[in-house]
């Protein structure tokens, strides 16, 4: 086999293995959470075939402290949204001290507000954690109808998938989360209310987790006036209890 590979926007292919018959083959090399394409040929000459992947992001170890205020950039943050139109959002419209936070926003970071539609989206952030017994903390304000528009905060298993979707995993509800999720908000969803709030939790973990905000929303009964602001996020802390 000849096995060559690229960035997914580029046209310059590199050679993995020429006239091969080797049947597997190990790519090195390769930057964290980017686009790449491969693609295959057998040595007689026929087609090429190509497939796409994205690499994993590199978890970075917690230590004995940790922290975003997102006055600077993301922070390493991946916002799961798909393309929905209530989102999470990096910017302006809502913070805790400072200029900036993380938040839901129907407008693309304009404002921290919400439409009446089905969301299920997520603000992960990848760690790795010695083992442990860890505080969390941060500012959290959430408004939304009771039971149906809530926050949830969690620690999710690096094995786990996340995919913004119309549709809620099973297990999510205002009181449980899925197989594997270890709450950090209590065991119960966040909402009703419009100020800033400041929550703790403490949970043993070892190994690699993301660190999981989840907003969810139904389009039922809701008075856009009065349910407004949606979730919104500040000042993340996390300290190694020695």
């Amino acid at each position: 086999y000849n096995v060559e590979y690229a960035l997914a926007s580029s046209e310059t292919w590199q050679s993995v293995a020429q006239n091969s018959k080797q049947a597997t083959f190990n790519l090195t090399g390769l930057s964290s959470q980017t686009d790449y394409k491969v693609r295959v040929q057998s040595a007689c000459g026929s087609e090429w075939r190509e497939a796409y992947f994205t690499t994993a992001v590199e978890a970075p170890s917690v230590g004995d402290s940790g922290s975003d205020d997102f006055e600077g950039s993301t922070c390493g943050w991946n916002l799961v949204n798909g393309s929905l139109t209530n989102a999470w959002a990096w910017g302006t419209a809502a913070n805790h001290g400072g200029t900036k936070g993380l938040y839901i926003s129907n407008d693309g970071g304009t404002s921290n507000a919400y439409t009446n539609s089905y969301t299920m989206v997520y603000a992960t952030k990848l760690l790795y954690f010695a083992e442990g017994k860890y505080q969390f903390s941060y500012n959290w304000r959430a408004n939304g109808e009771k039971a149906f528009d809530y926050l949830r905060v969690a620690l999710v298993p690096a094995s786990k998938t996340l995919t913004a979707s119309e549709d809620i995993p099973n297990g999510f509800t205002v009181s449980t989360l899925p197989e594997g999720w270890m709450a950090l908000d209590g065991g119960r969803a966040l909402n009703e209310k419009s100020e800033w709030q400041r929550k703790e939790a403490v949970a043993n973990v070892s190994g690699t987790y993301y660190l999981v905000f989840a907003w969810r929303n139904d389009h039922h009964n809701q008075d856009d006036a009065d349910k407004n602001p949606p979730a919104a996020i500040d000042n993340v802390s996390i300290t190694k209890i020695t």
